[in-house]
C-alpha cells in the first residue's frame, strides 16, 4: 500500500470546508468529528492536521449524514484563500497561472497528501490533473469532485479566470440525470465522464495571461515562509 496513504496528512483548512458545507446541510458534525478519531479542539488550529485516514472516516460520515449525492461538489462553494493555507495567498500573488502550475506540486503537501496534482500540456491546451489518494470509491469520488469544483470557483473568484475548456472525471456519470445541472452550475463548461484521467483543461494559452493581483515582493516572501 502507498505510504502517503497510509502516513499522509490533511490540513485543518481543508476539512473546514467540508465542515461548512454539512453545516449548510444541517448537519451536526460535532460528534461525527469524534467517531472519525479527530479532537474537535483541533478543528480551531489551522495550523494543525489530521491523519488522512481520518479525513477519509470523516467524509464517508459525513457524506452520510448530509444526504447529498453531490456532497463533495457541492462543498466546493465554501472553497476560499485559506482553504490552501499559504498556498492559497501564494496562487494569488503570482503573475500567471503557469507560475501557479509550477509552484502546486512544490508546496500543495501543505494542503495534505490526499492527492498529487500534474500538468500536461499537450495541442494546445493543459490538462491540470489531480490524482487522489484515498481508498473508499465513494468518498474519491466526492474528493476529486471538490477539488476540481474549487480550482475553478477559486480561479474564477479570486483570481479573476474564466475559460475552463471542459472538466474531466475518471468516474462515471451519476445515476439521476438531474444531477447534472449541479455541474454545469458549478463549472459553466463541458463536464465529462468516464475518461482517463481527472483535471481541468484549459487552453494553453490562458498559462500566460498576466493576473491583475500579482505582487512579486509579497510572492517573495510567502514562498520563504512556504519553505
Amino acid at each position: 500500500m502507498d505510504l502517503i496513504k497510509n502516513n499522509g496528512r490533511a490540513s485543518v483548512p481543508a476539512i473546514k470546508q467540508y465542515l461548512k458545507s454539512a453545516d449548510a446541510c444541517g448537519v451536526d458534525y460535532l460528534p461525527l468529528l469524534s467517531a472519525a478519531g479527530i479532537d474537535p479542539k483541533v478543528i480551531d488550529d489551522n495550523t494543525s492536521h489530521v491523519s488522512n485516514a481520518a479525513m477519509e472516516r470523516l467524509l464517508k460520515l459525513l457524506i452520510e449524514a448530509s444526504g447529498d449525492p453531490c456532497f463533495g461538489l457541492h462543498s466546493a462553494r465554501f472553497v476560499e484563500p485559506a482553504s490552501y493555507s499559504v498556498l492559497g495567498y501564494i496562487s494569488m500573488s503570482c503573475a500567471t497561472l503557469r507560475t501557479i502550475q509550477a509552484k502546486i506540486p512544490i508546496y500543495e503537501k501543505i494542503v495534505g497528501d490526499m492527492g498529487v496534482t500534474t500538468v500536461e500540456i499537450a495541442n494546445g491546451y493543459a490538462l491540470q490533473r489531480w490524482q487522489c489518494l484515498f481508498s473508499d470509491p465513494e468518498v474519491k469520488r466526492h474528493e476529486v469532485e471538490n477539488v476540481l469544483g474549487s480550482w475553478v470557483l477559486y480561479s474564477r473568484n479570486f483570481l479573476n479566470i474564466e475559460g475552463v475548456d471542459s472538466i474531466w472525471f475518471e468516474h462515471s456519470a451519476p445515476i439521476d440525470p438531474t444531477f447534472l445541472q449541479d455541474y454545469r452550475d458549478v463549472f459553466g463548461c463541458d463536464v465529462l465522464f468516464d475518461k482517463p484521467v481527472s483535471g481541468v483543461r484549459i487552453r494553453e494559452e490562458m498559462l500566460d495571461i498576466p493576473l491583475p493581483q500579482a505582487n512579486d515582493l509579497l510572492l517573495e516572501t510567502l514562498l520563504a515562509h512556504a519553505t
